[in-house]
């Protein structure tokens, strides 16, 4: 609400992804995409610190927004997807009452299990795990041939949306769990749907 004079608590001593991503936008309105962090000390490969502009959800905010304006969207949409996607999945398939899925809904996206909530590491990872279960289980109930594109272009997002390390070895298997063991659904099209995501 502050604008450029919003407090943000910046963590490991400023060299944390908040201002590398900064730094990454000042970069490249100076000189175009590197693909070489020359701004961190003794520079370091910007594709593998996920700072090469438009090459993730983080840099294209980033780089399209002023630093303010960028962390607090990306916040917010966390917060937003996290809250609401939880309270659709408690309401439409856990079939919890109104009151319990809200419930749900704030506790997942205020209270999550870091003592710093979402950050910018967890992107659309983790705040975004219910938003997948809930995108993937209306696609397990369609019959449309056509959820197949929905699902790559989903997918696709989800994928440019947040870390392969820290989606991949957690999330993926989650997913797949939440599908066979708490709603039980075995079938050769959730395999599929799933496949394809």
């Amino acid at each position: 609400m502050l604008g450029p004079y919003s407090h943000v608590r910046i963590f490991d001593a400023g060299d944390g992804l908040l201002p590398q991503l900064i730094a990454s936008k000042i970069q490249f309105e100076k000189y175009g995409i590197s693909f070489f962090a020359d701004y961190m000390v003794s520079g370091v490969d910007a594709m593998t610190q996920s700072l090469v502009p438009f090459s993730n959800l983080n840099s294209t905010i980033f780089v399209l927004f002023p630093g303010w304006f960028a962390y607090g969207l990306l916040m917010f949409i966390q917060r937003f997807i996290a809250s609401y996607f939880t309270y659709r999945l408690a309401k439409d398939y856990l079939k919890l009452s109104s009151s319990s899925s809200i419930i749900a809904g704030l506790l997942f996206s205020l209270f999550n299990f870091s003592i710093y909530s979402f950050t910018l590491y967890h992107a659309l990872g983790l705040p975004a795990l219910p938003l997948i279960l809930w995108f993937l289980e209306k696609m397990t109930a369609k019959k449309n041939q056509r959820r197949h594109i929905y699902i790559i272009i989903f997918g696709t997002f989800i994928g440019f949306s947040n870390s392969f390390v820290y989606f991949s070895p957690y999330l993926l298997p989650f997913i797949f769990f939440w599908f066979i063991y708490i709603r039980n659904i075995r079938s050769f099209k959730f395999i599929l749907n799933f496949s394809i995501f």
